[in-house]
């Protein structure tokens, strides 16, 4: 906990899937260090319920709590975000300190597509965050530092020998719910060292990625899965899941491809801490190469021409 700053006063974060769960406890986290925040959600009505949350336990000023609509399941939605963005009163142009990739879907029990036809699994937690960097990374380079955060999971080791299933991306053929949702988190750790390499190659030194897990946290991710029923009695609570994206946003010690978690009983409970496990396949550079050009061909955005 003392690598989390206590004043953060001056700086922005934008967090994605802000509205419960690890994103909200995130943004109270932040704001009660004084951080100004915007609010990115699918749902506006939800997540201005959780913003008067955020303004009442953290004393903030309500006009730097700041709720834009985004939609992860759309790209077309992703697109159009900075047009929203860009008229919230004091926003358009400033730097952007965090850009905390947040938001996701876990095991949905069927397959599901996204408006433009992809598995909704893979579409929300990988492609859509691809296309929303994309469009937020201007704001990004225009920080003296700034911080890129995925968070992950430990579900991220679920993934198969094989990585990402490139030749049934859609689940057209199969539609396993843990597999894929192991893919999901596996693909944020994938992204963030394709990211860190062409941040080194373009000699960006005030940009760097970094990635984070809850370790076993109780939030409404977990709903619909077999898990509800146990996380009462041994889940953390998300205040406590949420502190390792705090730590990972805002330690200024971070190092590109960090990876924070809870530092007790494998890495489920407890304080947040650096240097966490991480699958070995996260540094194949070829399937890092393969995912960021999936995503490209998906989102139509060159986020690499961007930076």
């Amino acid at each position: 906990m003392d690598a989390i700053p206590k004043d953060l006063t001056g700086k922005l974060a934008v967090v994605t899937g802000a509205n419960s769960g690890i994103g909200l406890e995130a943004c109270i986290h932040l704001a009660k260090r004084k951080c100004e925040i915007v609010m990115c959600c699918r749902s506006v009505n939800k997540a201005e319920e959780a913003r008067a949350q955020i303004i009442k336990q953290s004393g903030m000023d309500a006009a730097t709590i700041h709720v834009v609509q985004l939609d992860l399941a759309d790209l077309d939605n992703i697109r159009s975000f900075r047009q929203r963005y860009d008229v919230e009163p004091g926003l358009a142009g400033k730097p952007i300190d965090y850009l905390i990739l947040n938001a996701g879907i876990m095991a949905l029990n069927k397959r599901e597509l996204t408006k433009q036809g992809i598995e909704a699994q893979m579409g929300t937690n990988v492609v859509g965050h691809f296309a929303f960097t994309a469009a937020m990374i201007d704001l990004c380079k225009a920080a003296p530092t700034s911080r890129i955060v995925a968070v992950s999971s430990g579900a991220h080791h679920m993934a198969p020998k094989h990585g990402i299933t490139f030749d049934d991306f859609n689940r057209d053929k199969s539609y396993k719910k843990w597999q894929v949702y192991g893919e999901t988190k596996l693909g944020n750790l994938l992204f963030v060292a394709k990211l860190n390499r062409l941040l080194e190659e373009k000699q960006l030194s005030n940009i760097i990625a970094v990635g984070c897990h809850p370790g076993y946290s109780n939030t409404h991710l977990q709903d619909d899965t077999v898990f509800k029923w146990v996380n009462v009695l041994f889940a953390q609570s998300p205040v406590t899941g949420a502190l390792p994206t705090v730590l990972a946003a805002t330690d200024p010690a971070a190092k590109r491809n960090g990876y924070a978690g809870p530092s007790r009983v494998f890495e489920m409970w407890g304080a947040p801490k650096w240097g966490c496990g991480k699958n070995k396949l996260v540094r194949d550079t070829a399937l890092q190469d393969k995912l960021w050009e999936k995503c490209e061909e998906l989102t139509h955005a060159d986020l690499a021409a961007k930076l």
